[in-house]
């Protein structure tokens, strides 16, 4: 065999070899959606770090900078799965840890261990990440990853409420656990959590936005838009990447501060890297930087202006727990 024989067979080889290797294999396509089967439990660690400056403070007061660390460790169980695979979760918490440092020192909440000596807030907090833990909450959601309903926040804060002392202190908090973390407030945010996808097959490159309105406390509505890219395919692992952009709702009426402050939310945005597991059909980890600018203003009792502005940098990591 001379060598013009031997390349011309391996060309005719390779032709050949082209032509079988399916058309999905080079344009690595997949469809995205969540796999679930009934009695299966999922379980995740998320770490949460945020850097938070305070400046404007009354009283010509220094900057302050706060660094708050939240530990969280949560398992997600199967309770139905219905036909059209929508899934019924049941969510609880296992356990809640946080670490604040400020300028006079670090505090401790641990669900686990009531706090030596704390002084009453800490007691406060203590108790109602204990009242967190164990209890289980309600998801329904879709293949797609859309959010239909969350169920358990209100009775969940009813039981915190039972659990913390009868003073000022302590009511404050329960009402705003009440303002910020119902039902309707937590599904929400429970949608941001959830990444969505189209209902089509996806090869890297493509992009597509979800949107959504959070009731809140304080602003009255935060409008989210994000945009999520497919990134690549890397065998039963899909890469993507998203960008947040949350913006106070104009229409929405928020809370009036004490002695007539305002409170404005600016423009916040978020990046975040996600890997999914394609052939499972769950979210194996992501990592996402978030940065908030807030803003109080209005005149302080003595006449004086006030303009404080709180510039919060978060980054969250979450990561499934493999067996």
């Amino acid at each position: 065999m001379n060598m013009r024989t031997h390349v011309s067979m391996l060309a005719a080889a390779t032709a050949v070899a082209v032509l079988t290797i399916p058309a999905a294999a080079y344009r690595q396509e997949a469809t995205l959606a969540y796999k679930w089967t009934k009695g299966e439990t999922l379980r995740y660690r998320m770490a949460q770090t945020t850097d938070t400056t305070m400046s404007g403070l009354p009283g010509g007061m220094p900057d302050v900078t706060l660094n708050q660390v939240l530990n969280q460790a949560f398992k997600m169980t199967v309770d139905d799965l219905a036909a059209d695979g929508v899934v019924t979760l049941s969510q609880v918490f296992e356990s809640m840890r946080m670490e604040v440092t400020t300028p006079a020192g670090k505090v401790v909440i641990d669900s686990a261990t009531p706090p030596a000596g704390g002084a009453p807030q800490e007691q406060i907090a203590q108790k109602i990440f204990a009242a967190l833990v164990g209890e289980p909450l309600t998801v329904v959601l879709a293949p797609s990853g859309k959010v239909q309903k969350v169920e358990g926040f209100n009775r969940l804060i009813d039981k915190m409420a039972a659990s913390v002392p009868s003073d000022p202190a302590a009511s404050a908090a329960i009402r705003q656990l009440k303002a910020g973390m119902g039902d309707e407030q937590m599904n929400a945010m429970f949608s941001q959590g959830f990444p969505q996808f189209p209902q089509r097959a996806l090869k890297a490159g493509d992009t597509w936005s979800t949107s959504a309105s959070m009731p809140n406390p304080v602003f009255g509505a935060v409008n989210t838009t994000t945009e999520l890219t497919l990134a690549s395919i890397d065998g039963r692992t899909a890469k993507l990447l998203a960008k947040t952009k949350m913006e106070r709702d104009p229409k929405a009426e928020g809370m009036q501060a004490p002695m007539g402050m305002k409170p404005d939310m600016g423009p916040s945005t978020g990046e975040a890297e996600m890997f999914f597991d394609i052939a499972n059909g769950r979210l194996r980890s992501a990592t996402a930087n978030i940065v908030m600018p807030l803003s109080m203003s209005g005149t302080a009792p003595d006449g004086t202006p006030v303009n404080m502005k709180t510039n919060a940098k978060s980054t969250v990591k979450m990561e499934l727990i493999e067996k």
